[in-house]
Protein backbone atom coordinates (compact mmCIF):
# COMPACT_ATOMS: atom_id res chain seq x y z
CA UNK A 1 0.00 0.00 0.00
CA UNK A 2 2.68 2.52 0.92
CA UNK A 3 4.31 1.90 -2.56
CA UNK A 4 1.31 2.64 -4.10
CA UNK A 5 0.91 5.77 -2.10
CA UNK A 6 4.38 6.70 -3.24
CA UNK A 7 3.50 5.63 -6.48
CA UNK A 8 0.19 8.57 -6.54
CA UNK A 9 2.39 11.34 -5.81
CA UNK A 10 4.38 10.91 -7.79
CA UNK A 11 2.28 11.02 -10.87
CA UNK A 12 1.06 14.05 -9.39
CA UNK A 13 4.21 15.57 -8.72
CA UNK A 14 4.86 15.21 -12.38
CA UNK A 15 1.63 16.25 -13.55
CA UNK A 16 2.17 19.38 -12.04
CA UNK A 17 4.29 20.45 -14.15
CA UNK A 18 7.38 21.20 -11.91
CA UNK A 19 10.70 20.61 -12.83
CA UNK A 20 12.33 18.20 -10.47
CA UNK A 21 15.47 18.73 -8.81
CA UNK A 22 18.72 16.77 -9.19
CA UNK A 23 18.16 14.25 -5.75
CA UNK A 24 14.54 13.84 -7.10
CA UNK A 25 15.50 12.77 -10.01
CA UNK A 26 17.92 10.52 -8.39
CA UNK A 27 15.31 9.21 -6.68
CA UNK A 28 13.36 8.67 -9.55
CA UNK A 29 15.88 6.88 -11.69
CA UNK A 30 16.34 4.94 -8.69
CA UNK A 31 12.77 4.46 -8.24
CA UNK A 32 12.83 3.62 -12.23
CA UNK A 33 15.70 1.15 -11.10
CA UNK A 34 13.70 -0.67 -8.27
CA UNK A 35 10.61 -1.06 -10.58
CA UNK A 36 12.79 -2.63 -13.82
CA UNK A 37 14.25 -5.03 -11.18
CA UNK A 38 10.49 -5.94 -9.38
CA UNK A 39 9.17 -6.36 -12.70
CA UNK A 40 12.00 -8.46 -14.07
CA UNK A 41 11.38 -10.68 -10.45
CA UNK A 42 7.91 -11.03 -11.11
CA UNK A 43 8.13 -12.21 -15.09
CA UNK A 44 10.69 -15.01 -13.70
CA UNK A 45 8.09 -15.81 -10.84
CA UNK A 46 4.97 -16.10 -13.53
CA UNK A 47 7.21 -17.94 -16.03
CA UNK A 48 8.38 -20.54 -12.83
CA UNK A 49 4.42 -20.51 -11.88
CA UNK A 50 3.69 -21.14 -15.56
CA UNK A 51 6.43 -24.00 -16.08
CA UNK A 52 4.94 -25.35 -12.70
CA UNK A 53 1.52 -25.33 -14.20
CA UNK A 54 2.37 -27.11 -16.95
CA UNK A 55 4.58 -29.97 -15.40
CA UNK A 56 1.75 -30.52 -13.02
CA UNK A 57 -0.76 -30.59 -15.71
CA UNK A 58 1.49 -32.62 -17.66
CA UNK A 59 2.38 -35.09 -14.81
CA UNK A 60 -1.86 -35.33 -14.33
CA UNK A 61 -2.32 -36.23 -17.74
CA UNK A 62 0.34 -38.56 -18.19
CA UNK A 63 -1.00 -40.29 -14.86
CA UNK A 64 -4.38 -40.22 -16.70
CA UNK A 65 -2.69 -41.75 -19.72
CA UNK A 66 -0.45 -44.12 -17.72
CA UNK A 67 -4.17 -45.20 -15.85
CA UNK A 68 -5.93 -45.77 -19.29
CA UNK A 69 -2.86 -48.29 -20.86
CA UNK A 70 -3.16 -50.14 -17.81
CA UNK A 71 -7.21 -50.42 -18.12
CA UNK A 72 -6.28 -51.22 -21.78
CA UNK A 73 -3.66 -54.05 -21.08
CA UNK A 74 -5.99 -55.31 -18.93
CA UNK A 75 -8.47 -55.61 -21.23
CA UNK A 76 -5.95 -57.43 -23.79
CA UNK A 77 -4.73 -59.93 -21.83
CA UNK A 78 -8.26 -60.65 -20.85
CA UNK A 79 -9.49 -61.11 -24.52
CA UNK A 80 -5.86 -63.24 -24.80
CA UNK A 81 -7.11 -65.45 -21.77
CA UNK A 82 -10.35 -65.44 -23.32
CA UNK A 83 -9.09 -66.92 -26.98
CA UNK A 84 -7.06 -69.41 -25.50
CA UNK A 85 -9.98 -70.77 -23.34
CA UNK A 86 -12.20 -70.68 -27.32
CA UNK A 87 -8.87 -72.37 -28.66
CA UNK A 88 -8.92 -74.89 -26.20
CA UNK A 89 -12.70 -75.27 -26.89
CA UNK A 90 -12.33 -75.70 -30.49
CA UNK A 91 -9.28 -77.77 -30.35
CA UNK A 92 -11.60 -80.24 -27.85
CA UNK A 93 -14.48 -79.94 -30.28
CA UNK A 94 -12.62 -81.00 -33.46
CA UNK A 95 -11.45 -83.93 -31.38
CA UNK A 96 -14.96 -84.64 -30.58
CA UNK A 97 -15.89 -83.96 -33.80
CA UNK A 98 -13.42 -86.69 -35.48
CA UNK A 99 -14.17 -89.62 -32.79
CA UNK A 100 -18.05 -88.60 -33.76
CA UNK A 101 -17.21 -89.44 -37.43
CA UNK A 102 -15.10 -92.71 -36.84
CA UNK A 103 -18.29 -93.72 -34.71
CA UNK A 104 -21.07 -92.63 -37.34
CA UNK A 105 -18.47 -94.17 -40.54
CA UNK A 106 -17.92 -97.81 -38.07
CA UNK A 107 -21.55 -97.67 -37.24
CA UNK A 108 -22.15 -97.24 -41.35
CA UNK A 109 -20.12 -100.13 -42.47
CA UNK A 110 -21.41 -102.04 -39.14
CA UNK A 111 -24.93 -101.47 -40.58
CA UNK A 112 -24.04 -102.22 -44.44
CA UNK A 113 -21.61 -105.40 -42.86
CA UNK A 114 -25.17 -106.60 -41.36
CA UNK A 115 -27.36 -105.65 -44.17
CA UNK A 116 -25.32 -107.80 -46.10
CA UNK A 117 -25.34 -110.88 -43.30
CA UNK A 118 -29.16 -110.26 -43.25
CA UNK A 119 -29.29 -110.54 -46.46
CA UNK A 120 -27.32 -113.67 -47.02
CA UNK A 121 -29.16 -115.27 -43.62
CA UNK A 122 -32.02 -114.43 -45.38
CA UNK A 123 -30.92 -115.96 -48.83
CA UNK A 124 -30.01 -119.10 -46.50
CA UNK A 125 -33.67 -119.26 -44.83
CA UNK A 126 -35.50 -119.25 -47.99
CA UNK A 127 -33.11 -122.00 -49.59
CA UNK A 128 -33.66 -123.53 -46.66
CA UNK A 129 -36.78 -123.00 -46.57
CA UNK A 130 -37.41 -124.09 -50.03
CA UNK A 131 -35.55 -127.41 -49.41
CA UNK A 132 -37.56 -128.62 -46.39
CA UNK A 133 -40.50 -127.40 -48.52
CA UNK A 134 -39.14 -129.24 -51.20
CA UNK A 135 -38.52 -132.51 -49.18
CA UNK A 136 -41.89 -132.29 -47.33
CA UNK A 137 -43.72 -132.23 -50.56
CA UNK A 138 -41.55 -135.59 -51.63
CA UNK A 139 -42.25 -137.34 -48.38
CA UNK A 140 -46.30 -136.21 -48.95
CA UNK A 141 -46.12 -137.54 -52.10
CA UNK A 142 -44.00 -141.00 -51.08
CA UNK A 143 -46.34 -141.42 -48.72
CA UNK A 144 -49.08 -140.37 -50.01
CA UNK A 145 -51.15 -137.19 -49.26
CA UNK A 146 -53.21 -137.78 -46.43
CA UNK A 147 -50.86 -138.94 -44.19
CA UNK A 148 -52.90 -141.89 -43.25
CA UNK A 149 -49.93 -144.06 -43.76
CA UNK A 150 -48.27 -142.08 -41.25
CA UNK A 151 -50.96 -142.24 -38.68
CA UNK A 152 -51.70 -145.64 -39.01
CA UNK A 153 -47.96 -146.46 -38.64
CA UNK A 154 -48.10 -144.85 -35.49
CA UNK A 155 -50.65 -146.06 -33.86
CA UNK A 156 -49.32 -149.59 -34.98
CA UNK A 157 -51.99 -150.79 -37.75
Amino acid sequence: MFELELYRREVQRLKGGKKPSLNEQKNDHITVQWMLTAISELRAELAEVSANYNSSAEIQQRQELASGLDLLRGDVASFRRDLEELRAEQQQTVVTLGQLKQDVETSMKDSQLAATTTTAAKAQVSEETLRLVDRRAKQQRRDGWGGRRRRRRRIGL
